[in-house]
């Protein structure tokens, strides 16, 4: 008898199973400092294998300063797997990554405003950053703003010309992204300068003759600019100009001329009237002419006759003034008598005083000197025979 023995048996097949490795990654904002990635998450498609039946030979170690994207670069090769009940073991990676971001940074120019002040005016001249980190220079071109009158006027437009540099020298500008350009404006305002024109006060004797006086005086808030005589155009601090108009009437010859304020005139601002907010009305000086002192001498009529038992009578004065100016037979009134009558021997004054004579003329002021008349009897010899 033969017998044939079928052998009996327990086979275990290996399996396949799929090792996902995930690389860690992270995602900073650039700050010139390096940054550091390790490491990796382990998915196994089989519980029955773990992470201890395989090794790992490579250097799950990422590191950055700039902006970019840096890559962990695992491969398959680094892992090896180490347990023989797994006949195919994939490792499948999926790459993180370390990204620096660039840094976002604004530029600004600040709004300037300033007050007309006649010359070319320029907008803000220095920029500012915002963002940029502690020890790197951001450099950018930009063209400001002029303008000369009052109004709005935008600063020019950046220039693509960023560039930023670290402390020791280095170009870092592809680090930074610039998000916002910030232009910025000009503003001219009017002038609130208080502006004043003052016309002179002038004062003359009377003379008989027609006067004006024409010098003006302009006050620039505190400043006092005087213009000469004759000058009907004044410079303001700001090149602008005053112009002086409608001064004839300002004049006068007699003492009843004078009157405040008389030295009338008006002004306008030449060209750039719309420029300022403070142009005070004008303030009139006054023009004076005074009364000329003369002395007027009265001398009155006198007579001296012999005794003749008759009455005798003189009247009259002269007057002379000590100015040709004054009109002796017109410029004063007499009240009273210019008379003295005598008959017998003795001396008759007419009693003429200083109280009697009146000036009528506003521009003399006159006093009177006297000389008194008089009607004198001198005594006759006569001889009596007896």
């Amino acid at each position: 008898m033969t017998f044939v023995v079928n052998d009996g048996y327990q086979e275990i097949v290996p399996i396949n199973v799929t090792v996902t490795i995930t690389e860690h990654g992270d995602e900073v904002d650039y700050d010139g400092e390096e940054h550091t990635v390790t490491g990796y998450d382990v998915t196994i498609s089989n519980p029955l294998y773990t992470e201890d039946d395989f090794t790992f030979s490579g250097d799950a170690t990422v590191k950055g300063t700039e902006a970019g994207s840096y890559d962990m670069e695992l491969t398959a090769d680094d892992f090896e797997n180490t347990n023989p009940n797994f006949e195919n073991v994939t490792f499948v990676i999926e790459d993180g990554q370390l990204v620096i971001t660039k840094l976002e940074i604004t530029v600004s120019v600040a709004d300037k405003t300033v007050e007309y002040n006649g010359s070319e005016q320029e907008g803000e001249t220095e920029y500012t950053f915002e963002n940029v980190l502690s020890g790197d220079t951001a450099t950018i071109t930009y063209t400001p703003a002029k303008g000369t009158l009052v109004g709005e006027y935008d600063n020019g437009a950046y220039a693509d010309d960023l560039k930023i540099v670290d402390g020791n020298g280095n170009d870092v500008t592809d680090n930074y992204t610039l998000t916002t350009k910030t232009a910025g404006k000009l503003t001219i305002t009017e002038n609130t300068t208080e502006i004043r024109v003052v016309s002179g006060d002038q004062e003359w004797t009377y003379d008989g003759n027609e006067h004006s006086y024409v010098q003006y005086t302009v006050y620039y808030g505190d400043e006092e600019i005087k213009g000469a005589v004759g000058q009907e155009t004044i410079e303001l601090p700001t090149g602008d100009s005053i112009v002086i108009r409608d001064n004839a009437n300002a004049k006068v010859t007699n003492v009843s001329d004078t009157e405040e304020g008389n030295n009338k005139f008006t002004y306008v601002m030449v060209d750039n009237s719309k420029q300022y907010t403070s142009l005070a009305d004008p303030e009139f000086g006054t023009l004076s002419i005074v009364p000329l002192e003369i002395k007027v001498t009265i001398v009155g009529a006198n007579n001296t006759t012999d005794y003749d038992a008759v009455e005798h009578t003189v009247t009259g004065y002269t007057a002379t003034a000590s100015s040709d100016l004054y009109d002796v037979n017109n410029d004063f009134d007499f009240t009273g008598e210019a008379e003295a009558k005598r008959t017998t021997v003795g001396t008759t004054q007419m009693e003429l005083s200083d109280e009697q004579f009146t000036n009528t003329n506003d521009n003399f002021d006159v006093t009177f000197a006297i000389t008194d008349g008089y009607q004198t009897i001198n005594p006759i010899n006569v001889t009596v025979t007896i």
